[in-house]
């Protein structure tokens, strides 16, 4: 899914029916849902801008904490994610939207091709290409001075010792 998908859902999300039924206009919920879209797309785009594991050595750099939206919506933690009437909703939306970061991350850091290998592998591999390599060179070598040889006219043949 890429940055221009998740805002089209992002669009189609912001219509009133489109949202969970445990959001309302009433209370923070629905200043908490953009909230966590928002910082959503944001963790989104670290992950996309990072690949290395190191990257992730911090969860707070990939995944949204319930501090981190209570701090950007301005509120305490526990009203919103303990007494709130909608916090059990709210806990369980955060934990699926972290969920899916969470599978994102891994995704980005798994190792494919060469990284996937040790070293050793890696080396082996490269000096059995290398050797490959060779003996495909010489023996092309050889097949083109033969066919020279042959072509060869035979005074330039005894000139040369070949024949």
């Amino acid at each position: 899914m890429n940055l221009l998908e998740i805002l089209n859902e992002e669009t189609t999300l912001s219509r009133k029916e489109d949202f969970p039924n445990w959001i309302s206009n009433s209370n923070s919920s629905l200043k908490v849902f953009h909230k966590i879209k928002e910082l959503n797309l944001e963790k989104l785009s670290y992950i996309k801008k990072h690949g290395k594991v190191n990257d992730y050595r911090k969860k707070g750099n990939y995944q949204i904490t319930q501090v981190e939206v209570a701090s950007a919506v301005e509120m305490a933690r526990t009203g919103l994610f303990t007494h709130g009437s909608y916090a059990k909703e709210l806990k369980a939306y955060l934990d699926s939207v972290n969920d899916d970061l969470e599978k994102r991350k891994v995704e980005r850091v798994k190792k494919v091709g060469l990284r996937a290998n040790d070293k050793e592998t890696v080396v082996k591999k490269a000096q059995s290409l290398q050797q490959n390599y060779d003996e495909l060179k010489n023996k092309k070598l050889s097949e083109f001075y033969d066919d020279v040889a042959k072509k060869m006219p035979l005074k330039d043949k005894q000139k040369l010792g070949l024949f």
